[in-house]
């Protein structure tokens, strides 16, 4: 019985150890109005503006977002250009079709791993009902809207911008 206890305790005490090696984040991501997970390779890149890059893994189920506590404080720290990295299946009737998206963040929007939630909602622009809603960003067939605690990177629609007279709304997006 003893040494059960000592058992339990040894693996009570890797598991704590574990656990507080990583730094969890509420992260949501919504493709077309759907949840579901990620698939691999996920990381985010950090680009310097030198050109190196670093690419940090992190792991991802609905709700969660985690990272080993290390690459979370290079993240913190970093002060160039950042970027989520991950695929995405979606199940169609004709089949399922495997997307992969490369999400840019601002420089103001790094806080975003500071934020207590967050919200990232993904259109696609292969389906015609954001395809007639929303401009993609420069060189992908999609966009993406921002939530968080901190704030919100909104979209606008094409009516929108063009009642704004805008040409361009942030330095990712194209016309």
């Amino acid at each position: 019985m003893k040494r059960l206890s000592l058992l339990l305790l040894f693996f009570s005490s890797v598991i704590i150890a574990i656990a507080q090696e990583r730094k969890d984040f509420d992260f949501v991501i919504v493709v077309d109005d759907e949840f579901g997970g990620i698939s691999a390779p996920s990381h985010i890149s950090l680009k310097k503006d030198n050109g190196e890059t670093e690419n940090i893994k992190f792991f991802y189920h609905p709700g969660c977002l985690s990272l080993d506590m290390d690459d979370y404080n290079k993240l913190k720290t970093f002060a160039g250009k950042i970027e989520l990295h991950f695929g995405w299946y979606k199940h169609t009737n004709g089949g399922t079709r495997h997307y992969f998206y490369d999400i840019p963040f601002d420089p103001f929007e790094k806080k975003l791993f500071e934020a207590s939630f967050v919200v990232i909602k993904i259109y696609n622009l292969d389906d015609k009902k954001y395809k007639k809603l929303y401009y993609p960003l420069e060189g992908k067939n999609y966009n993406f809207s921002l939530d968080t605690s901190e704030g919100i990177r909104g979209l606008l629609t094409k009516k929108e911008i063009k009642k704004l007279k805008l040409k361009k709304l942030w330095p990712t997006d194209s016309k």
